[in-house]
Protein backbone atom coordinates (compact mmCIF):
# COMPACT_ATOMS: atom_id res chain seq x y z
CA UNK A 1 0.00 0.00 0.00
CA UNK A 2 1.46 3.05 -0.91
CA UNK A 3 1.07 6.53 0.24
CA UNK A 4 1.22 9.65 -2.30
CA UNK A 5 2.22 13.21 -1.03
CA UNK A 6 -0.01 15.61 -2.35
CA UNK A 7 1.92 18.72 -3.84
CA UNK A 8 0.86 22.33 -5.63
CA UNK A 9 0.56 22.16 -9.26
CA UNK A 10 4.26 23.70 -10.53
CA UNK A 11 2.22 26.71 -12.15
CA UNK A 12 -0.41 27.37 -9.18
CA UNK A 13 2.54 27.72 -7.22
CA UNK A 14 4.89 30.21 -9.32
CA UNK A 15 1.76 32.09 -9.81
CA UNK A 16 1.48 32.30 -6.00
CA UNK A 17 5.41 33.42 -5.75
CA UNK A 18 5.07 36.12 -7.87
CA UNK A 19 1.75 37.52 -6.60
CA UNK A 20 3.89 37.34 -3.07
CA UNK A 21 6.44 39.32 -4.79
CA UNK A 22 4.39 41.95 -5.67
CA UNK A 23 3.01 42.47 -2.72
CA UNK A 24 6.44 42.79 -0.90
CA UNK A 25 7.40 45.41 -3.57
CA UNK A 26 4.01 47.42 -3.42
CA UNK A 27 4.99 47.21 0.42
CA UNK A 28 8.40 48.32 0.01
CA UNK A 29 7.34 51.38 -2.31
CA UNK A 30 4.88 52.52 0.13
CA UNK A 31 7.71 52.28 3.25
CA UNK A 32 10.29 54.20 1.38
CA UNK A 33 7.90 56.99 -0.02
CA UNK A 34 6.62 57.57 3.49
CA UNK A 35 10.04 58.02 4.36
CA UNK A 36 11.15 60.17 1.45
CA UNK A 37 8.35 62.90 1.78
CA UNK A 38 9.03 62.56 5.66
CA UNK A 39 5.84 61.67 6.35
CA UNK A 40 4.28 61.80 10.43
CA UNK A 41 6.60 60.25 12.55
CA UNK A 42 3.74 58.05 13.84
CA UNK A 43 4.49 56.11 9.75
CA UNK A 44 7.54 55.32 10.30
CA UNK A 45 6.78 52.74 13.18
CA UNK A 46 5.93 50.75 10.27
CA UNK A 47 8.03 52.14 7.75
CA UNK A 48 11.22 51.16 9.20
CA UNK A 49 10.78 47.92 10.45
CA UNK A 50 8.93 47.31 6.83
CA UNK A 51 12.60 48.39 5.07
CA UNK A 52 14.29 45.90 7.59
CA UNK A 53 12.08 42.99 7.39
CA UNK A 54 11.18 42.61 4.04
CA UNK A 55 14.82 42.89 2.20
CA UNK A 56 15.99 40.80 4.92
CA UNK A 57 13.68 37.87 4.48
CA UNK A 58 14.51 37.92 0.57
CA UNK A 59 18.07 37.97 1.56
CA UNK A 60 17.64 34.70 3.51
CA UNK A 61 14.91 33.08 0.88
CA UNK A 62 17.97 33.92 -2.25
CA UNK A 63 20.46 32.19 0.28
CA UNK A 64 18.51 29.57 1.63
CA UNK A 65 15.46 29.02 -0.38
CA UNK A 66 12.10 28.74 0.67
CA UNK A 67 11.31 27.24 4.40
CA UNK A 68 8.32 25.64 2.05
CA UNK A 69 10.37 24.60 -0.59
CA UNK A 70 12.18 21.77 0.91
CA UNK A 71 11.96 18.10 0.31
CA UNK A 72 8.56 16.37 0.51
CA UNK A 73 9.96 14.02 2.19
CA UNK A 74 11.05 14.52 5.91
CA UNK A 75 11.67 11.19 7.11
CA UNK A 76 14.63 11.04 4.70
CA UNK A 77 15.93 14.84 4.54
CA UNK A 78 19.12 15.55 6.45
CA UNK A 79 19.21 17.86 8.82
CA UNK A 80 19.47 21.46 8.31
CA UNK A 81 19.90 24.42 10.28
CA UNK A 82 18.20 27.04 8.08
CA UNK A 83 14.75 25.23 7.82
CA UNK A 84 14.69 26.23 11.61
CA UNK A 85 12.08 28.88 11.83
CA UNK A 86 13.60 30.50 14.83
CA UNK A 87 17.12 30.70 13.22
CA UNK A 88 15.54 31.75 9.78
CA UNK A 89 13.39 34.87 11.72
CA UNK A 90 17.10 35.65 13.20
CA UNK A 91 18.58 35.50 10.13
CA UNK A 92 16.16 37.77 8.41
CA UNK A 93 16.73 40.62 11.36
CA UNK A 94 20.24 40.47 10.89
CA UNK A 95 20.41 40.65 7.58
CA UNK A 96 17.64 43.71 7.37
CA UNK A 97 20.29 45.42 9.81
CA UNK A 98 23.37 44.80 8.05
CA UNK A 99 21.68 46.91 4.81
CA UNK A 100 21.19 49.63 5.98
CA UNK A 101 24.92 49.55 7.72
CA UNK A 102 26.01 48.60 4.37
CA UNK A 103 24.28 51.40 2.40
CA UNK A 104 25.79 54.12 4.84
CA UNK A 105 29.04 52.57 4.21
CA UNK A 106 29.22 52.82 0.63
CA UNK A 107 27.17 56.53 0.47
CA UNK A 108 30.05 57.45 2.57
CA UNK A 109 32.93 55.65 0.28
CA UNK A 110 31.37 57.52 -2.82
CA UNK A 111 31.64 61.18 -1.11
CA UNK A 112 27.94 61.13 -0.94
CA UNK A 113 25.52 62.68 1.68
CA UNK A 114 23.91 60.94 3.61
CA UNK A 115 20.44 61.28 4.57
CA UNK A 116 17.55 59.70 5.45
CA UNK A 117 15.98 60.24 2.28
CA UNK A 118 19.42 59.13 0.79
CA UNK A 119 19.37 55.66 2.81
CA UNK A 120 15.69 54.87 2.33
CA UNK A 121 16.46 55.14 -1.59
CA UNK A 122 19.18 52.98 -1.75
CA UNK A 123 17.56 50.22 0.73
CA UNK A 124 14.10 50.34 -0.67
CA UNK A 125 15.59 50.07 -4.10
CA UNK A 126 17.94 47.26 -2.89
CA UNK A 127 14.96 44.99 -1.23
CA UNK A 128 13.09 45.65 -4.58
CA UNK A 129 16.37 43.90 -6.44
CA UNK A 130 16.36 41.19 -3.59
CA UNK A 131 12.34 40.19 -3.52
CA UNK A 132 12.40 39.91 -7.68
CA UNK A 133 16.01 37.70 -7.22
CA UNK A 134 14.51 35.47 -4.45
CA UNK A 135 11.40 35.10 -6.50
CA UNK A 136 12.97 34.33 -9.39
CA UNK A 137 14.89 31.60 -8.15
CA UNK A 138 12.37 30.03 -5.72
CA UNK A 139 9.78 29.85 -8.75
CA UNK A 140 12.51 28.17 -10.94
CA UNK A 141 12.86 25.52 -8.21
CA UNK A 142 8.69 25.50 -7.21
CA UNK A 143 7.55 22.05 -8.93
CA UNK A 144 9.06 18.62 -9.49
CA UNK A 145 12.58 18.84 -7.91
CA UNK A 146 13.70 19.13 -4.56
CA UNK A 147 14.93 23.31 -3.52
CA UNK A 148 16.31 24.55 -0.85
CA UNK A 149 19.41 23.94 1.01
CA UNK A 150 19.21 20.55 -0.02
CA UNK A 151 20.44 21.04 -3.70
CA UNK A 152 23.80 23.19 -4.29
CA UNK A 153 23.86 24.63 -1.34
CA UNK A 154 27.11 25.70 -1.91
CA UNK A 155 26.45 27.37 -5.51
CA UNK A 156 22.93 28.77 -4.01
CA UNK A 157 25.26 30.97 -1.18
CA UNK A 158 27.65 31.96 -3.35
CA UNK A 159 24.60 33.53 -5.96
CA UNK A 160 23.13 34.92 -3.07
CA UNK A 161 25.69 36.64 -2.24
CA UNK A 162 27.17 37.91 -5.45
CA UNK A 163 23.52 38.77 -6.22
CA UNK A 164 23.42 40.84 -3.08
CA UNK A 165 26.16 42.74 -4.14
CA UNK A 166 25.26 43.25 -7.12
CA UNK A 167 22.06 44.75 -6.39
CA UNK A 168 23.67 46.95 -3.35
CA UNK A 169 26.11 49.07 -6.14
CA UNK A 170 23.33 48.89 -8.78
CA UNK A 171 21.41 50.97 -5.82
CA UNK A 172 24.30 52.97 -5.44
CA UNK A 173 24.72 53.85 -8.47
CA UNK A 174 21.63 55.01 -8.89
CA UNK A 175 21.58 57.35 -5.58
CA UNK A 176 24.27 58.64 -7.31
CA UNK A 177 22.54 59.99 -10.36
CA UNK A 178 19.89 61.14 -8.22
CA UNK A 179 21.37 63.32 -5.17
CA UNK A 180 21.89 66.69 -6.29
CA UNK A 181 25.69 68.15 -6.31
CA UNK A 182 26.72 70.02 -2.99
CA UNK A 183 28.56 73.29 -3.79
CA UNK A 184 30.53 74.15 -0.84
CA UNK A 185 30.24 77.93 -0.51
CA UNK A 186 32.49 80.29 0.88
CA UNK A 187 35.17 83.23 0.86
CA UNK A 188 38.82 84.43 1.21
CA UNK A 189 40.68 87.62 1.43
CA UNK A 190 44.24 88.31 0.03
CA UNK A 191 46.17 91.38 -0.48
CA UNK A 192 47.07 92.74 -4.07
CA UNK A 193 50.23 94.57 -3.02
CA UNK A 194 53.24 92.57 -3.31
CA UNK A 195 54.92 94.78 -0.11
CA UNK A 196 52.29 93.32 1.78
CA UNK A 197 53.67 89.93 2.25
CA UNK A 198 57.76 91.48 2.50
CA UNK A 199 58.91 92.40 6.28
CA UNK A 200 58.94 95.83 5.98
CA UNK A 201 55.26 96.27 5.21
CA UNK A 202 53.82 99.50 3.64
CA UNK A 203 56.06 102.69 4.71
CA UNK A 204 54.87 106.57 4.57
CA UNK A 205 55.31 109.54 6.35
CA UNK A 206 53.44 110.97 9.49
CA UNK A 207 49.77 111.42 8.04
CA UNK A 208 50.29 110.85 4.59
CA UNK A 209 47.73 108.23 2.84
CA UNK A 210 48.45 105.17 2.91
CA UNK A 211 46.44 103.20 0.01
CA UNK A 212 46.07 99.15 0.59
CA UNK A 213 44.67 97.06 -2.23
CA UNK A 214 42.90 93.28 -1.60
CA UNK A 215 40.52 90.89 -3.03
CA UNK A 216 37.77 88.73 -2.35
CA UNK A 217 37.27 85.67 -3.69
CA UNK A 218 34.02 83.66 -3.99
CA UNK A 219 33.82 80.21 -4.34
CA UNK A 220 30.32 78.96 -5.57
CA UNK A 221 28.85 82.29 -4.57
CA UNK A 222 28.19 85.53 -6.23
CA UNK A 223 29.48 88.39 -4.41
CA UNK A 224 27.93 91.96 -4.15
CA UNK A 225 29.53 94.59 -4.15
CA UNK A 226 26.76 96.90 -2.76
CA UNK A 227 26.59 94.70 0.37
CA UNK A 228 30.32 95.20 1.58
CA UNK A 229 31.94 97.04 3.95
CA UNK A 230 35.41 97.35 4.79
CA UNK A 231 36.56 98.14 8.05
CA UNK A 232 40.62 99.91 9.11
CA UNK A 233 42.42 99.61 12.31
CA UNK A 234 46.38 101.07 13.31
CA UNK A 235 47.49 99.34 16.50
CA UNK A 236 44.06 98.54 17.43
CA UNK A 237 42.26 101.60 16.69
CA UNK A 238 39.14 102.08 14.10
CA UNK A 239 39.89 104.82 11.34
CA UNK A 240 37.25 106.75 11.01
CA UNK A 241 38.38 108.37 7.78
CA UNK A 242 38.94 105.97 5.35
CA UNK A 243 38.12 106.09 1.39
CA UNK A 244 36.90 102.68 0.03
CA UNK A 245 37.14 102.28 -3.83
CA UNK A 246 34.86 99.42 -4.72
CA UNK A 247 35.74 97.74 -8.31
CA UNK A 248 33.54 95.60 -9.96
CA UNK A 249 32.51 92.31 -9.38
CA UNK A 250 33.87 89.49 -12.11
CA UNK A 251 32.95 85.68 -12.65
CA UNK A 252 35.53 83.01 -11.81
CA UNK A 253 35.85 79.35 -12.74
CA UNK A 254 34.70 78.35 -8.78
CA UNK A 255 32.57 81.47 -8.20
CA UNK A 256 33.44 85.60 -8.34
CA UNK A 257 35.73 87.91 -7.31
CA UNK A 258 35.50 91.46 -5.84
CA UNK A 259 38.94 93.62 -6.10
CA UNK A 260 38.99 97.08 -3.94
CA UNK A 261 41.27 99.44 -2.03
CA UNK A 262 40.81 101.01 1.22
CA UNK A 263 43.29 104.63 1.98
CA UNK A 264 43.51 105.96 4.67
CA UNK A 265 46.01 108.35 7.10
CA UNK A 266 49.27 106.79 8.25
CA UNK A 267 49.61 107.14 12.01
CA UNK A 268 51.31 110.45 13.45
CA UNK A 269 53.91 109.17 15.51
CA UNK A 270 56.88 107.43 13.37
CA UNK A 271 57.58 103.67 14.15
CA UNK A 272 56.39 100.26 12.95
CA UNK A 273 52.45 99.70 13.11
CA UNK A 274 50.10 97.18 12.84
CA UNK A 275 47.45 97.17 10.44
CA UNK A 276 44.01 95.28 10.31
CA UNK A 277 41.88 95.32 7.34
CA UNK A 278 38.25 93.35 7.68
CA UNK A 279 36.01 92.71 4.72
CA UNK A 280 32.02 92.49 5.52
CA UNK A 281 29.99 91.16 1.81
CA UNK A 282 27.15 89.60 1.19
CA UNK A 283 25.79 87.94 -1.80
CA UNK A 284 23.31 88.93 -4.82
CA UNK A 285 20.67 86.62 -3.67
CA UNK A 286 20.90 87.38 -0.35
CA UNK A 287 21.96 83.92 0.91
CA UNK A 288 24.31 83.52 4.20
CA UNK A 289 27.85 82.83 3.19
CA UNK A 290 31.05 82.60 5.57
CA UNK A 291 32.67 86.62 5.60
CA UNK A 292 36.36 86.51 4.50
CA UNK A 293 37.59 87.74 7.29
CA UNK A 294 40.87 90.24 8.17
CA UNK A 295 44.17 90.36 6.92
CA UNK A 296 46.77 92.09 8.38
CA UNK A 297 50.02 93.96 7.50
CA UNK A 298 52.58 96.38 8.88
CA UNK A 299 53.40 100.12 8.52
CA UNK A 300 56.53 101.87 8.62
CA UNK A 301 55.88 105.74 9.56
CA UNK A 302 59.05 107.48 8.80
CA UNK A 303 59.58 111.09 8.86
Amino acid sequence: MSMQTSRTPRGTARRREWRHCLAACAILLCATGLVVAHAPAASWLVALPTLVMVPGHAAVRLVYGARDATTQDPATAPAEPSADPALRALLTVLAGVLLPLAVVLGLNLAGMSITTSSVACVVGATGLALVCAATVWSAGETGGTPSGPFVSSRRKSALGIVGAAAALIAALGLAVAIQPSATQRYTTLGFLDANAFTAKGYSAAPLAPVRVNWIVNGFGCDIAADMTTVQVQVDGTAIDDVLVDLGTVTSTPTGSALTGSATFPAASQTGRHSVRITILTGTRDGSAVPQPGFITTTLEVRP
